[in-house]
């Protein structure tokens, strides 16, 4: 436990000029009472990939849209709701899907997807809102879940 604590302390001391304007971002997305689909695209980019200090919610959106997550040109400020972004982090953290998700992968599926992996509450629904500090409770989870596989 304590060599585990020791690593992150000296990463956190690497990381504290270098993730400025991304801990600002991370703050207002806390902060947030509805999620945008730029903050939502920052998270699940941020979470999954090594980013620098110039990646912000823009440039976010315009990688989540370059990839084939099944997001097209989507206006970074529009709001996104629990069921897409449970879609958009099944397709950025590539998890596991059942049938149903296999057969017919969008909103519906992944919110049922996450459900079942305890990822949020039974019942949820896919139009709900979503909050930013609901967002980040869902990632750790999901970052919780990985690590217990490893």
């Amino acid at each position: 436990m304590k060599r585990h604590l020791l690593v992150y302390l000296l990463l956190s001391a690497m990381t504290v000029g270098v993730s400025a304007q991304s801990n600002l971002i991370v703050d207002q997305i806390i902060a947030a009472p509805t999620l945008s689909f730029g903050q939502a695209a920052f998270l699940a980019i941020s979470a999954v990939e090594d980013v620098n200090n110039s990646f912000d919610i823009a440039g976010a959106s315009k990688a989540v849209a370059e990839k084939s997550w099944g997001f097209k040109e989507v206006n970074a400020d529009q709001k996104i709701n629990l069921g897409e972004y449970c879609y958009l982090l099944m397709q950025a953290f590539k998890l596991p899907a059942g049938m149903w998700y296999s057969l017919f992968p969008g909103s519906r599926y992944g919110l049922r997807e996450f459900q079942y992996l305890g990822f949020v509450g039974q019942n949820s629904w896919p139009d709900e809102e979503l909050s930013g500090e609901l967002a980040l409770r869902i990632i750790g989870k999901i970052l919780t879940y990985n690590e217990a596989k490893e």
